[in-house]
């Protein structure tokens, strides 16, 4: 299944796919077109997924946060809502992953033991053991290597 946007860049946002339950599983799908598609109040978990860019017009950004890059984050404007970000990693690796140029801001959070790294996986911060095996969705509920 394709969910296409087909908005283009200069008429800003326009909504191809929005989610508003409690539990919901994509599977062997794609997502194409200009779009911020993954936000919100609300957790995700992608695994196994191909995320793809666009090129970003005059004075426009393409961020995508779950990669590794020197600083690690993008401010938005300013310091806006850098007070209510809990944003943590563990275990990162590759070009960039060095935490010495990283952003020094108190909701960024470096998770080194794998009890706590444990708490944000499929199955205990989505309890997705519990409900996404009637999906038929291939997943990993724990850590994995």
């Amino acid at each position: 299944m394709t969910f296409r946007n087909t908005a283009v860049p200069e008429t800003h946002q326009a909504v191809a796919l929005r989610v508003d339950s409690d539990q919901s599983a994509f599977y062997r799908c794609s997502m194409e077109g200009h779009q911020d598609f993954i936000f919100g109040n609300g957790a995700a978990v992608l695994q196994n997924c191909k995320i793809f860019t666009r090129v970003p017009l005059p004075q426009q950004k393409v961020t995508i946060t779950a990669q590794v890059q020197p600083r690690g984050w993008l401010e938005w404007y300013g310091d806006f809502a850098l007070s209510t970000l809990w944003y943590g990693e563990y275990r990162k690796n590759g070009p960039g992953a060095s935490l010495s140029e990283w952003v020094n801001w108190p909701g960024y959070h470096i998770i080194r033991d794998a009890t706590a790294a444990a708490f944000f996986t499929i199955g205990r911060f989505f309890d997705g053991s519990s409900w996404l095996p009637n999906t038929g969705v291939k997943f990993t509920s724990g850590l994995s290597n």
